[in-house]
């Protein structure tokens, strides 16, 4: 009786790790990465700034493209995207309102370099340490929205050295490093785990 009550338990166990949330669209699946449970994004506030890093998964990015595109092959784009690694990073008020571009600005110069540094050097302000390798942003976009949003938002994107290189798709852990002298919340780090990041949702495409 209690092997029969073990291997009912093992089975029930099996089934649970198995059952994944289940999502139709990227408004579906975004809702789903925000849930700071699932372990999609990375939070830390100081300084009245907060600063937001989130993972994005191949699949959830297929799928944003495939919504815009019904004709567009789902397969195919997951395959694209697959070749890299893509995070967003957010720059928020912590609680007062306003444009953070103006935090700490005296002059117009001020203002100025801040976007500049934005625009084009946060590709040496970030780095995504996995394992022993220390890996810079092939790309690196500042999404300026002039005022209309007070986040501030940089889209980063890390490809492999070359085609051996499994490193950023097989590590334990992705450590993303910001060097912060732009709204001087100095060095922090961002650590997302494997086990969490493979445990994406099950899309169904109609």
């Amino acid at each position: 009786m209690k092997q029969t009550k073990l291997l009912w338990w093992i089975i029930l166990v099996i089934a649970h790790s198995g059952c994944h949330e289940q999502v139709q669209n990227a408004g579906e699946y975004t809702a789903w990465l925000l849930d700071k449970d699932n372990g999609f994004i990375k939070q830390k506030c100081f300084n009245n700034i907060c600063i937001a890093t989130k993972y994005l998964p191949p699949d959830y990015q297929a799928l944003k493209a495939h919504n815009k595109n019904k004709l567009s092959s789902y397969d195919s784009l997951l395959q694209n995207y697959s070749k890299s690694i893509s995070f967003l990073m957010e720059f928020s008020p912590d609680k007062e309102h306003g444009d953070i571009m103006y935090k700490d600005v005296l002059t117009p110069e001020d203002y100025q370099q801040k976007v500049l540094n934005l625009n084009f050097g946060m590709e040496k302000r970030v780095s995504l340490l996995v394992d022993d390798k220390t890996y810079k942003p092939a790309l690196a976009t500042f999404e300026n929205t002039y005022g209309a949003n007070e986040t501030k938002i940089v889209s980063l994107l890390f490809v492999p050295t070359d085609s051996t290189d499994k490193a950023l798709f097989l590590s334990d852990t992705l450590d993303i490093e910001l060097y912060d002298d732009i709204f001087f919340t100095g060095i922090t780090h961002y650590v997302f785990t494997r086990n969490k990041l493979n445990n994406t949702p099950t899309i169904f495409i109609p």
